[in-house]
Parts: structure tokens; C-alpha cells; sequence
């Protein structure tokens, strides 16, 4: 990790100054979709651990770089890509590299022939490589360029056109086909009030059309306007203090399911509890494997589930895969480019406690107030089927039946990650089912019963 790291920095600083000079165009045509490409690719020092020190590797970069757009990539490695506008950059637009790099995970190269040039990537353990991500209008070019870095070093995986008939270089990849699918997970942002409009002319159009507009504004609201401010005529207004009648206090709320009934208790895990457990099994079962490509993560039924889809990888090297993961796994593939990883919750550890059910306002009321800011949230009222009547042993008398369970059922999505608010739920009497990370497209999907009286 260690050489790894080293050659990392080492990459970057001999190589930033040099790609900086390098006029290439930067839009990658795939069908009827633009992607950014020609982008300077950046890893921060794993080293850097505070706050302050990546504070300071952001300015320096920025002055030495000057960019006017940055992507940010912290998938399995953190990364900043910085575009600009000479390249043909626009904001909002997708990055290329981070797509293919979540395809094609490990260390590899490639050129891959596009409608509109040829577009070279290299990888070194899941990073981009400060050159590995340029493109070229010139095939010969391109072909120099591939040959060269194939032969200085030895890439466990390479791939080219066929045409150009690269020893150890594998079958070539069909850009369509390997982006039909994929959703990007990095777009271009703007750092500079340039790139926010496109040009200078338009930045400095704007800043005239609204200086003008302000001054405009200015000169009508101190004319025409200025009777329309005047302070009114202050109007005397006797006040009393004798009260005549008598100041009634309206009654206190109370739930009539309380005062009715006895408070119901249960005993069961702690709903964080359980969603911490999850959590953890996750980030077990978050793995990169080679030629697949990761579509969720899911925690039901006392066991987390991890599924991929096959983009590159053969089925021959499927048992190549159990090495990464505990014995305490079950691998499935299920013959449609499909594979299941499961492992079982270990709740041995875990104490339940005693919670007090509370009632349906009160619950409303918590849940809108934590959870309506955060993502989508739908409640909805159920009851569980009522219990059969008993019949009294002793007089033979049927005996009214127990009043049946009552629920709020809870439907919870967020593209924020449920580490920043899985504590929302520290809600008695509340029973998670089940927690979905769809990885693809970032978002967190959270359903349970609170059971309420």
C-alpha cells in the first residue's frame, strides 16, 4: 500500500504540468449523450487526515491547476478530476472515467475507439491515473500513445482495438455497451463565474444587465416610490388592563387509549440497534470484484444480501471470488449474470429492551418532524388481523377477544446515506424490516411497522 501510495504523488507531480500543456478536446460522443473526458485526475494524500491539510491540497492544486470545473470521485478511492471550458467542459456534465472505472475495477489500461476519436484510460489499484484519461482525434496518435505505456509497464489487463492486434491485449470493449446501462456517479461542478456561464461574455453580460437593472430600481423606488415608504401617522391607541370576565383554561389533551387503557408495553431490539448491525454487514459485504458490477445491498429477514451484475468476468472464475468474503457467506449465481452473496445477522450480542407504546399523534408528530427534511416519507395506518375470542374454562362463557395490534407502516427513501440518520428511528416500539442501499443510483430505502395504542 505503501509503494502504491508513493507512486501515486509521484505520478502526480511529475505529470500535472505536463497534461495542463496538452491540447486535446474533452467531449466523449457515446449515441445521443455527452460525457466529459480530458480530465486531470488528482488523489488526495490517504495521509491527510485532517480538515486542514486537505484544505491546503485543494488551494495548492487550484493555483497550480487553475481548472474551471472539478469532479469528485470517493468511491473506493478519492479523487478530484478538474476540466476546463477550452476543452469543450460544460457544467452538470458526466464524467466518462468515473463510469468505466466502477465497470472495470482493478489495474488495467485501455484504448477504446469512439464516434468521435479514440480515448485512453489507465488504472492503478480503482485510481484514475493523472494521464490516464485522454483522448485523441489522431488513431495514430492514440496507437503511439497505448504502445508506449504497454510497454514501460506490465499491465495485468489491457485492451485496444482489434485491428490494432496488441500483444496481451484482450478482446475489445464496446463503449455502447458498456454505458447502456451505467449511471453516471460524478458530474462536472463550476469553480469559476465563467464556467457558471459558459464564457466570459456571458458572465459579463449578466453582471451589466443586473448592475443596470439594480440602478434602474434604485432611481424609481427614491422618485415614484417614495411616498409609498413614508411612515404613517402614528395613531394613539388607550390600552387597558381590567380583565371583566374570567380567564377559562381550556382542558389538557389527554389520549383516551391511555387513560382507558393500561400502557402497553413490549420488548424487543432497539430499531438503531438493529440498523447499526446492518451497517456493519455492509461494509463486509462491499466488495470490488473484478469484470462485476455492484447493484445493492439489502438487510431483511436476519440476514444481508449483496448482488452484482456480470459485465467482463467468466463464469470459470467465479470460486476465484469466495476467497473474498467469510466462510460464513453463501455465494449463488443465478445463471442470468447474476450473483448473491448472503450472510446471516449475528444478533447473539444484542440485548432487547423494554419499550413503551405510545400513541398514533404522538408518533406522527415524531416521525414528520426527524424524518420530513432528510428524503421521502410515507405512513400509512394498519391493523393485524384481531385475535380468536377464548372460551372461560371454568363457566364455559365466551370471552371478549383482546383488542388487535395496530401499526404505522413506514416507507423511507434518501440519497443520503443512512449512517446521518438511522438514529431518526430511536422510536419505540418501532420494528425495522427492511434497509436497501441501491448502490447504482445512490439511494438508501428504509421500511418498518411502529406499533402505536
Amino acid at each position: 500500500m505503501a509503494d502504491l501510495r508513493a507512486r501515486r504523488k509521484q505520478d502526480q507531480r511529475s505529470n500535472t504540468e505536463e497534461l495542463l500543456r496538452m491540447d486535446m478536446d474533452g467531449v466523449l460522443n457515446i449515441g445521443d449523450k455527452k460525457y466529459a473526458v480530458n480530465l486531470l485526475w488528482l488523489t488526495f494524500d490517504e495521509a491527510a487526515t485532517t480538515g486542514e491539510t486537505i484544505k491546503a491540497q485543494k488551494k495548492i492544486r487550484h493555483d497550480l491547476i487553475k481548472p474551471d470545473f472539478l469532479g469528485e470521485r470517493s468511491n473506493l478511492i478519492s479523487q478530484q478530476a478538474y476540466g476546463h471550458l477550452k476543452k469543450g467542459h460544460k457544467i452538470g456534465m458526466p464524467v466518462a472515467a468515473a463510469i468505466l472505472t466502477d465497470i472495470l475495477v482493478g489495474e488495467w489500461h485501455g484504448c477504446f475507439k469512439a464516434e468521435n476519436g479514440w480515448w485512453y484510460v489507465a488504472v492503478h489499484g480503482d485510481a484514475i491515473a493523472p494521464d490516464g484519461d485522454l483522448f485523441f482525434d489522431n488513431e495514430e496518435k492514440a496507437y503511439k500513445h497505448f504502445t508506449d505505456a504497454n510497454e514501460r509497464q506490465a499491465w495485468p489487463r489491457a485492451y485496444a482495438p482489434s485491428e490494432w492486434s496488441v500483444d496481451g491485449a484482450s478482446e475489445e470493449l464496446d463503449l455502447h455497451a458498456l454505458f447502456s446501462n451505467a449511471l453516471p456517479s460524478t458530474f462536472l461542478k463550476p469553480v469559476t463565474l465563467t464556467a457558471l456561464f459558459g464564457n466570459l461574455r456571458n458572465a459579463i453580460t449578466f453582471f451589466v444587465a443586473v448592475g443596470f437593472l439594480a440602478l434602474v430600481m434604485l432611481a424609481f423606488g427614491t422618485t415614484s416610490l417614495g411616498s409609498y415608504f413614508s411612515p404613517p401617522n402614528q395613531v394613539k391607541r388607550a390600552i387597558t388592563l381590567d380583565i371583566t370576565d374570567p380567564i377559562i383554561v381550556p382542558p389538557r389533551y389527554y389520549d383516551s387509549a391511555v387513560i382507558n387503557n393500561r400502557l402497553l408495553e413490549i420488548e424487543d431490539f432497539a430499531a438503531p440497534v438493529l440498523i447499526d448491525t446492518c451497517l456493519n454487514v455492509f461494509e463486509d459485504l462491499f466488495v470490488a470484484l473484478p469484470g462485476w458490477q455492484m447493484d445493492n445491498l439489502s438487510c431483511r429477514d436476519g440476514n444481508v444480501i449483496a448482488t452484482w451484475t456480470r459485465t467482463k468476468a467468466r463464469i470459470a472464475d467465479l470460486n476465484k471470488l469466495r476467497p473474498r468474503f467469510s466462510p460464513d457467506v453463501v455465494m449463488t449465481y443465478d445463471g442470468q449474470n447474476k450473483l448473491m452473496v448472503r450472510k446471516p445477522l449475528d444478533l447473539s450480542k444484542l440485548e432487547k429492551i423494554n419499550m413503551q407504546v405510545k400513541s398514533k399523534e404522538y408518533l406522527y408528530a415524531l416521525i414528520t418532524g426527524r424524518l420530513e427534511t432528510k428524503g421521502d416519507l410515507s405512513i400509512a395506518q394498519i391493523q393485524a388481523p384481531a385475535p380468536p375470542q377464548q372460551i372461560d374454562p371454568n363457566t364455559g362463557e365466551i370471552l371478549p377477544a383482546p383488542p388487535a395490534d395496530q401499526f404505522l407502516s413506514v416507507e423511507f427513501q434518501s440519497p443520503i446515506s443512512a449512517y446521518e440518520w438511522f438514529e431518526d428511528f430511536d422510536i419505540q416500539g418501532m420494528r425495522p424490516l427492511e434497509l436497501i442501499w441501491s448502490v447504482r443510483d445512490s439511494q438508501w430505502r428504509l421500511s418498518g411497522l411502529i406499533q402505536y395504542q
